[in-house]
């Protein structure tokens, strides 16, 4: 373990208030792995399932996004609403609504025609793939804002789901990417540059 994923484990460990035995510490590759470690050890519920903070936010952003999005529903891609942008007005107007800062969706990026790679590659050419938060849906929006706010929204985590959220926030604020870029199945080392 580097000195960065011995700060993070410090402050996880110190904001769930547990110890992570060195042997068990030794053996976390992920961030999945670091939740699920901290739910085990505190006790907590194992359901991964989202929970009511889940639900209720996500009733409250469909509330927010009322006036301006009348059809808005949770299957409703982000796309759709403008939430992916950061210019976009119904942005800080849900920000204004919900008083919470939204967390910075980065650009996705765009990819030109293959060109000299098509060329010099053929058929075996396999062009990028979008990033995974391209595709999202309100529900992982809340997942994002859970992260983001964990401190506020999760005050006391109680299950799996919740652990989840607040590890990803702790490692965003840790590692300085995005939220939207961590996934549960990221390794802390290759993935995220965690030493």
């Amino acid at each position: 373990m580097g000195l960065d994923s011995v700060e993070l484990l410090c402050e996880v460990e110190s904001y769930f208030q547990v110890a992570i035995p060195d042997p068990l510490a030794e053996s976390i590759a992920t961030v999945g792995e670091l939740a699920a470690a901290v739910t085990q050890l505190r006790g907590l519920l194992p359901a991964g399932n989202r929970t009511a903070a889940h639900a209720r936010l996500l009733d409250q952003v469909l509330r927010c996004l009322q006036a301006g999005f009348p059809a808005a529903t949770a299957a409703t891609p982000l796309t759709q609403l403008g939430l992916l942008e950061s210019g976009q007005p119904v942005r800080q107007q849900l920000a204004d609504c919900l008083s919470l800062k939204l967390p910075p969706v980065p650009a996705p990026p765009v990819f030109s025609t293959p060109g000299w790679l098509y060329r010099l590659l053929g058929t075996d050419y396999v062009a990028p793939a979008q990033p995974h938060w391209t595709r999202a849906t309100l529900p992982d929006f809340i997942d994002w804002l859970l992260a983001a706010h964990y401190r506020v929204l999760l005050p006391a985590p109680a299950t799996l789901y919740e652990v989840q959220r607040a590890v990803i926030g702790l490692t965003a604020d840790k590692c300085g990417l995005p939220i939207v870029e961590i996934q549960l199945t990221d390794r802390f080392t290759s993935d995220l540059g965690i030493d």
